[in-house]
């Protein structure tokens, strides 16, 4: 995210250019992170390879259990800041053609600023579900 704020700053490229270049590992990235924060707040010990995507893919938490409220208000937030993660990136990841490389133009989607809106959120986030499990 530094990289892109920095590039996008220096203006050598295009707004477009740097969003098709940053944007899907970030989504790739901070979406496991969040997959993986479910499952940590959730109590689930044994991770699975893949993350979930979305609190709708985490698994049922176990009989006489409920899902603790760290976990409940990450999930509010998919709608919310979190929402950079659920974004099409459309022709940006097929290597649509574009109408203009100008180095004004805006690009669709979400930018670094919304990236690292949810960065900082997960790292909230992961603090809040640390200080849970160190008082269990």
């Amino acid at each position: 995210m530094e990289a892109w704020q920095r590039d996008r700053e220096a203006q050598h490229l295009g707004a477009s250019v740097l969003q098709d270049a940053y944007q899907p590992a970030l989504k790739y990235h901070l979406g496991r992170a969040y997959g993986y924060l479910l499952l940590e707040g959730a109590g689930h010990a044994d991770a699975p390879k893949d993350a979930p995507v979305s609190i709708a893919e985490l698994p049922e938490p176990a009989k006489g259990k409920v899902l603790p409220q760290t976990v409940q208000a990450m999930a509010r937030e998919e709608s919310g800041i979190l929402q950079p993660l659920y974004a099409n990136l459309g022709a940006q990841n097929l290597g649509g053609v574009r109408s203009s490389l100008n180095l004004a133009a805006q690009s669709q989607g979400p930018d670094h600023r919304d990236w690292h809106g949810v960065y900082t959120f997960l790292q909230s986030s992961a603090s809040a579900i640390r200080d849970v499990l160190d008082e269990c």
